[in-house]
């Protein structure tokens, strides 16, 4: 069953090399270092990355490095290597043009009105369906103020009842997620 909760990760079998799966996570937030050591980063399709975990005096701490020119990281070996075949290396170009829709729009603006009124509206700048725009009327009576908010985490703004749902089907009907 779906789970709309903190993140979504897309598996692709069968891409790449024979047995080789194809690992996406589309949070960037999903990894954590519980250990320290090299790890595959799993936001990065074309295995160029990966993340760095070393133990401080705090707890663990996380970098993310990138592999030198012509290198992959090999999850196997936990190092970037010449001769590892990237298993994403066939989706990438798919998924980059899926990334690039799901990019926050900064530059779009909602404009609040007296033809709108008053009420929550999807926020035109976010894919994600997590953020909304509460539009209400000044003191004066005059002029509609937008106010932007953000749902709470595992929630989607679902534009049909105005609020934030964790509704599964308005969750898998949200273009990004």
């Amino acid at each position: 069953m779906f789970s709309p909760w903190c993140f979504a990760l897309l598996v692709l079998v069968g891409i790449g090399l024979g047995e080789s799966t194809c690992v996406y996570n589309s949070d960037p937030d999903y990894f954590v270092c519980e250990d320290a050591g090299s790890f595959q980063n799993q936001n990065d399709l074309t295995c160029s990355s990966y993340f760095a975990c070393y133990n401080t005096t705090s707890g663990y701490s996380k970098v993310t490095k990138t592999c030198a020119s012509g290198t992959y990281f090999n999850p196997s070996i936990s190092a970037c290597d010449w001769y590892y075949s990237c298993p994403c290396g066939d989706v990438v170009e798919e998924s980059m043009i899926v990334e690039a829709a799901c990019l926050e729009d900064t530059g779009a603006t909602f404009e609040c009105s007296s033809d709108l009124g008053t009420g929550c509206f999807s926020d035109p700048s976010d894919p994600y369906c997590q953020k909304f725009v509460y539009c209400y009327v000044s003191r004066s009576g005059k002029a509609y103020s937008p106010v932007k908010r953000t749902c709470p985490t595992g929630t989607y703004f679902n534009s049909s009842s105005t609020d934030c749902s964790c509704s599964v089907d308005y969750a898998t009907s949200c273009p990004c997620q």
